[in-house]
């Protein structure tokens, strides 16, 4: 989707649990390692017409450091760090403005988010 700016997803491989499968895509995709682990109340769920399927995800925050150098893989031809009240403008999806938005309240405002931290064992990353 070209020209458009969205948050990092991907599919869950054989043998993967949901977490291991975010912890693989934020690393392909951004070369990026996260210091914690998210998840949210939501799943973002969508419709795929070209293979006439319908999508049911858990919805994972990364929590990284912003001096971390950011390395592309070949899915993506540009990165950014979008201030909070810039994504209603930034991001195309409607329901994935509401999933940063609940981020941004249930994560980063004084909420009580240790009940949905991910424990990552000690062999994470794989």
């Amino acid at each position: 989707m070209g020209g458009t700016w969205q948050t990092v997803r991907g599919g869950i491989e054989a043998g993967e649990t949901a977490v291991e499968a975010a912890v693989r895509e934020l690393r392909e995709e951004t070369g990026l390692t996260a210091a914690e682990w998210y998840q949210l109340s939501s799943i973002d769920s969508f419709y795929i017409a070209a293979t006439d399927t319908i999508w049911h995800c858990p919805v994972l925050v990364a929590i990284t450091e912003r001096e971390h150098c950011v390395k592309l893989n070949a899915e993506h031809d540009d990165w950014r760090w979008v201030p909070q009240d810039q994504v209603t403008s930034a991001f195309m999806w409607p329901r994935e403005r509401e999933l940063i938005a609940e981020t941004g309240t249930e994560i980063f405002r004084n909420s009580p988010a240790t009940h949905l931290r991910i424990r990552l064992t000690p062999h994470w990353p794989p």
